[in-house]
């Protein structure tokens, strides 16, 4: 007979690495936040049994005991039997873009709008990027890698998929993701700090805003902070800037300071005219001689 309705924590530690360290559901991404369900009912049973528990979200649990669609017993037991090996930093989830009568994305002081969608950005095979399709559905696709070119971030469709570092910092809760890396984690080259420092002394002074991602309204997704960095050539939104840095030259691209300069370059920006679902915006090409602001 157990002794307490709480759970031992090694118990639920061992469940959580059953269902993958996600919730056990396996049309369920949740991987943030774990509900131990009895499915023999402890009330009934009194003991934790952990043959007879499954950690899930706490929205399946809400199904679980009170859903319109049964989530059975049977069911439940099947997902336990899933054989899950998955990596402890490997993270799924989803974000949720709320339709729009216009859709836009923002990325620091950028916003750019678009009935298509658009790629703001592009580094090589690196990119941000949104497309509408049926008029409102908003899709977010997205790749990242870090310095030494190893992919850590990607959005396919809404799918956010992330391979971090241990210590790497992820926090997610539906609509946002926040990943923040010390300086010494190698998503940002040592150089590119020290450029932009120039310009904002207190910029990463302990850690760097590797993504920072939320969904502000309907058809709307900010990017507060982002780094992506190719060969000798780094992007970085922080807060309310962006950032071109290549590697040797006299001093980095800085978006404030070329608002009016250029004619393509505004602040906002409303594309309208294209059979295409995507249109690249900018290409930040570290294989190119020349810079931005040489252009």
């Amino acid at each position: 007979m157990a002794e307490s309705r709480t759970v031992p924590p090694s118990k639920k530690r061992k469940l959580i690495k059953e269902a993958g360290n996600k919730c056990a559901n396996p049309g369920c991404p949740v991987t943030y936040r774990y509900e131990i369900h009895h499915i023999k009912d402890w009330a009934v049973y009194k003991v934790h049994n952990a043959d007879d528990m499954i950690a899930i979200c706490p929205t399946c649990h809400s199904y679980v005991h009170h859903g319109r669609l049964e989530i059975s017993d049977e069911k439940l037991y099947e997902w336990k039997k899933i054989k899950r090996i998955q990596d402890t930093n490997e993270k799924t989830d989803q974000i949720f873009i709320e339709k729009g009568t216009q859709s836009s994305m923002v990325i620091g002081p950028l916003t750019i709008k678009s009935k298509h969608g658009a790629i703001p950005f592009r580094m090589l095979d690196q990119l941000i990027e949104y497309r509408i399709e049926n008029g409102n559905l908003y899709f977010l696709n997205i790749k990242l890698k870090r310095s030494d070119g190893k992919d850590f971030f990607t959005a396919t469709h809404n799918i956010l998929e992330s391979d971090l570092p241990e210590g790497v910092s992820y926090d997610y809760y539906a609509g946002k993701v926040l990943i923040k890396a010390d300086v010494e984690d190698g998503f940002l080259p040592g150089w590119a700090i020290k450029e932009i420092r120039r310009f904002d002394p207190k910029f990463a002074t302990n850690e760097i805003t590797v993504l920072d991602m939320e969904v502000i309204d309907q058809g709307v997704v900010k990017i507060a902070g982002l780094v992506m960095v190719a060969g000798d050539a780094a992007l970085v939104v922080d807060k309310e800037e962006i950032y071109y840095v290549v590697k040797g030259k006299v001093r980095p691209w800085i978006f404030s300071e070329t608002i009016g300069k250029i004619p393509f370059f505004p602040r906002v920006v409303d594309y309208d005219g294209s059979n295409n679902n995507t249109i690249p915006y900018i290409d930040f090409n570290p294989l190119n001689t020349k810079s931005i602001k040489d252009k």
